[in-house]
C-alpha cells in the first residue's frame, strides 16, 4: 500500500503497489557476508506511476532487502551494499519519474527525483511483524540535462524556471509473506 502525503491523493486506504522480488543476488565470493544467503532484493517499481501521479513508468524504483526469513527489511543504499560486500549498484539521484514540467518559455523538462532516505516507522520496527511502514523522503525537480540544472517545481503555473529543488515525503507499507517451514 502506498500513500502520498504531499499530494493528499490517497488520504484513506492508499494505493496498491506491485512488489518485485529478486533472490540470490550477486555477492563478493571471496568475502561473503554471513547473512546474505537467501536474502531477497525487493523493489517497488516506478514509484510515481504506482501512486498515480504519472501515466508513464520512470526509473524511480524504491529498493530494499529482507533477510532469509523475509524479515527485517532495510532500505538498499550504497553504504548497505558496501558494508555487506554485495556487488550491486544503486542509483539514488536523477531518477526519471515519468512526468514532465512545462514552463512558459515552452521548454519542457523531465521531472526527476533524488532519494534522500527511507526510515522505518518506530511502531512497526518494534512490532516485529511482516507489515512494515516506511517514510520516504525525496527531492523533486525539473532537470535540464543540457545545462545540468535543477529547476523548482511549483503548484502554480511557472513563468520562469527557478533553480532549486523541493523536498517531499511519502509513506508506504509493505507486507511480506512469512517464510515457509523449509
Amino acid at each position: 500500500m502506498v500513500k502520498d502525503e504531499y499530494a493528499g491523493t490517497f488520504d484513506k486506504e492508499g494505493a496498491l503497489a506491485a512488489v518485485e522480488i529478486a533472490k540470490d543476488f550477486e555477492v563478493d565470493e571471496e568475502k561473503p557476508s554471513p547473512d546474505y544467503t537467501k536474502n531477497s532484493l525487493v523493489r517497488i517499481s516506478s514509484f510515481f506511476a504506482t501512486i498515480g501521479k504519472s501515466k508513464a513508468a520512470g526509473e524511480d524504483h524504491i529498493q530494499f532487502v529482507v533477510d532469509k526469513d523475509h524479515k527485517n527489511p532495510q532500505f538498499l543504499t550504497t553504504d548497505y551494499l558496501a558494508n555487506n560486500e554485495i556487488s550491486l549498484k544503486v542509483n539514488t539521484t536523477k531518477l526519471a519519474t515519468g512526468m514532465t514540467q512545462k514552463f512558459a518559455e515552452e521548454k519542457e523538462y523531465p521531472i526527476c527525483m533524488d532519494l534522500v532516505g527511507i526510515n522505518v516507522e518506530a511502531a512497526t520496527a518494534e512490532a516485529k511483524t511482516d507489515n512494515v511502514t516506511y517514510q520516504v523522503t525525496y527531492e523533486l525537480y525539473a532537470f535540464d540535462e543540457k545545462a545540468d540544472k535543477k529547476y523548482l517545481l511549483s503548484t502554480e503555473d511557472d513563468t520562469v524556471p527557478v533553480e532549486d529543488n523541493t523536498q517531499y515525503k511519502a509513506k508506504f507499507e509493505v507486507k511480506f509473506v512469512k517464510a515457509s517451514a523449509e
